[in-house]
């Protein structure tokens, strides 16, 4: 079909179909908004829809600088697991923050979570919409 075209053919049908795409994903983009925009005014991570599963997450930046104060607060032996003080090797190496090891420092009072709380960078919201597997019936599959 397209071997058949001549090169100014090929190139008209390519920004024919590139218009029709970036229209596309303008209109996806604007229900995706709409999306995320109805389950935030919910305060809904999840959407109950009968075909898809909808989910609405959100990725997680740290500004490690801010965590500085949790050496104050923190027992050292505890700190030890979350942090790794600046030191030189062959070459600096600095500072090192384990955010697995320094969310569950969070049970440990307001001023630490504040800390946390503090160092986080808020992140992009991320709208993931999965066509749910259908279950077949004994009846379907016995007609099959």
């Amino acid at each position: 079909m397209v071997e058949d075209l001549t090169i100014e053919e090929v190139v008209t049908e390519y920004a024919r179909i590139k218009g029709q795409i970036d229209g596309l994903r303008d209109l996806q983009n604007l229900l995706e908004h709409q999306i995320v925009q109805a389950m935030e005014a919910d305060g809904a991570t999840i959407l109950d829809h009968p075909d898809f599963n909808v989910e609405l997450s959100e990725s997680r930046e740290w500004d490690r600088s801010k965590l500085s104060p949790l050496a104050e607060l923190i027992p050292p032996d505890v700190l030890a697991k979350s942090f790794t003080p600046a030191h030189q090797a062959t070459i600096d190496v600095p500072d090192r923050w384990d955010m697995r090891q320094v969310l569950a420092l969070r049970r440990r009072g307001t001023r630490v979570q504040e800390i946390i709380d503090g160092a986080q960078i808020p992140g992009r919201r991320r709208l993931s919409v999965k066509e749910k597997e259908k279950m077949e019936t004994y009846k379907e599959s016995k007609q099959t």
